[in-house]
């Protein structure tokens, strides 16, 4: 027979293990989701994020080659990343998703390229710029294929680190 301070030793084991399975699943208890309107700032890991303009296309002109054309659309979205950081910082298109309920769409960093070229802006692709200086701020073109444009369903882009999430409605 086992005595009470086996068994309760034995309690304690198991309620720890599950505590830190549920620790585990739930990503520390520390996962947050904030939700932003277009042109407001969200701020997640020394990075302060806006949407600046959205646009809906079928045809992106690749200057050296035949044009990008889908049948579906691309959402072609201006961002402005300011680094709050005192030190230079990486950040990447593929950190960037467009979601419309559970469908997620991943950034097309060739079709941002031709977009970004074909604009002749300032503003380059986030595809290939992969880091911000410190105290710096940029504009930055990512382009993702959907299947409706922004103006006939409901569309976020999702900015993700970590377990925490910054949504902003298109």
């Amino acid at each position: 027979m086992m005595s009470k301070f086996l068994k309760r030793s034995m309690f304690m084991a198991i309620v720890l293990v599950l505590s830190g399975c549920m620790l585990i699943m739930t990503g520390c208890g520390s996962d947050t989701t904030t939700t932003i309107e277009k042109n407001e700032w969200g701020e997640l890991n020394d990075y302060a994020i806006r949407i600046v303009s959205v646009e809906d296309t079928t045809f992106i002109k690749a200057i050296s080659s035949s044009p990008i054309t889908t049948q579906n659309n691309f959402m072609c979205i201006l961002v402005e990343i300011k680094n709050k950081a005192n030190y230079s910082r990486s950040i990447s298109d593929y950190e960037f998703e467009v979601s419309n309920g559970n469908n997620t769409f991943d950034s097309k960093g060739t079709e941002a390229y031709w977009y970004a070229k074909e604009k002749d802006t300032l503003y380059p692709a986030l595809y290939l710029n992969g880091s911000i200086d410190g105290n710096l701020s940029g504009k930055y073109y990512l382009v993702f294929e959907t299947p409706s444009s922004s103006q006939s369903d409901s569309y976020t882009l999702v900015y993700e680190y970590g377990f925490d999430k910054l949504v902003f409605k298109i």
